[in-house]
């Protein structure tokens, strides 16, 4: 199989998530005991975690990013919802929430589940901890690409430790990365003309119950697969191959988890300066299916006298992190 390529080895893709900047917030509480201030002085505020760079898109969290947040409460008094869909957005330093200050009820137990990204998206979750998100499109390509990631944090139990700090998320990627490499062998060179790769839906309803861990997220109402003559995923500029080299012609991608048995690479290029080749190969033949938070690379290689196809997957999202997880905060146990 394949893995998330191009700037997807994993290296560069995901990139290390560290330590929480808590969100400095003043306002109203709730209606219930809450609990009070510290010796420091500061207030007992629910804060979050947040990381300092993106899974995919290289570089800091800039003003503006936010991932959005759905939190849950029970105590004696009963059930109470604090935060429904509230963005936790970053001012390029910062990272505060609107509304107003939540607090932490003494002796209750919180669920928090959260979704990245807070904008372009239209997206809602229910106490049992289903995430949904309707009509999620794929197409875009490039910084336009959505990495979408969900996480949760359940079973919190409310006393002055989980006051002091801020909720730690681990978001896991719902999406699958896709690219595909020209290479060629010692002595051949290569010029890419054109290329485009089609056979996949771009857009669907994405829901996922987050409460248990672990569960596999549910893709329904997708698109009709684009064709070679609709497809977002075409390369015109081209670019030239000295021997013995490579080069990313599509992607990276960021693909909805699927059934691939009609993905298609379309190429024209030149080989050794002169001879003109054009294919149209399957691309579904070994991996049947795209899973959420692998890496798959698709990569051709223009020899003297062929042209041959291989493919391999890794199912970590960057290579060297561990599985396809993007960890906020310390703790990934995701508990």
């Amino acid at each position: 199989m394949i893995s998330y390529l191009s700037d997807m080895k994993r290296n560069l893709s995901m990139p290390s998530f560290c330590a929480a900047l808590l969100l400095c917030l003043a306002s109203s509480c709730t209606g219930e005991a809450t609990m009070g201030l510290p010796d420091d002085g500061e207030t007992d505020a629910i804060a979050f975690s947040t990381p300092q760079t993106k899974a995919v898109v290289e570089g800091s969290f800039s003003a503006e990013d936010a991932f959005s947040v759905w939190g849950w409460y029970t105590s004696d008094a009963g059930s109470n919802q604090p935060f429904d869909g509230v963005p936790v957005t970053s001012d390029g330093n910062n990272w505060s929430y609107t509304g107003g200050v939540r607090y932490w009820v003494l002796g209750a137990e919180y669920d928090f589940y959260a979704v990245y990204p807070a904008t372009g998206i239209t997206a809602s979750c229910t106490q049992d901890g289903t995430l949904t998100v309707t009509g999620f499109d794929a197409s875009k390509t490039g910084d336009a690409a959505v990495d979408l990631m969900t996480a949760r944090k359940t079973g919190i139990q409310a006393d002055e430790s989980t006051a002091a700090s801020a909720v730690e998320l681990g978001f896991g990627h719902e999406l699958a990365k896709v690219s595909v490499v020209l290479r060629t062998d010692p002595g051949v060179t290569a010029t890419l003309n054109s290329a485009s790769l089609y056979g996949m839906a771009l857009k669907g309803d994405f829901s996922h119950n987050l409460k248990g861990g672990g569960g596999v997220a549910n893709w329904s109402n997708l698109s009709a697969a684009v064709t070679d003559g609709n497809t977002p995923f075409k390369n015109v500029s081209g670019g030239d191959l000295s021997a013995n080299s490579s080069m990313d012609i599509i992607g990276p991608l960021l693909l909805i988890p699927q059934s691939v048995s009609g993905l298609k690479l379309f190429v024209n290029l030149t080989r050794n300066g002169n001879e003109q080749v054009t294919e149209t190969i399957d691309l579904g033949t070994s991996i049947t299916r795209w899973a959420a938070g692998q890496t798959y690379r698709y990569v051709l290689t223009v020899k003297v006298d062929a042209i041959t196809f291989s493919d391999f997957t890794v199912p970590e999202w960057e290579e060297s992190g561990t599985g396809g997880n993007v960890n906020i905060g310390s703790d990934n146990n995701n508990n």
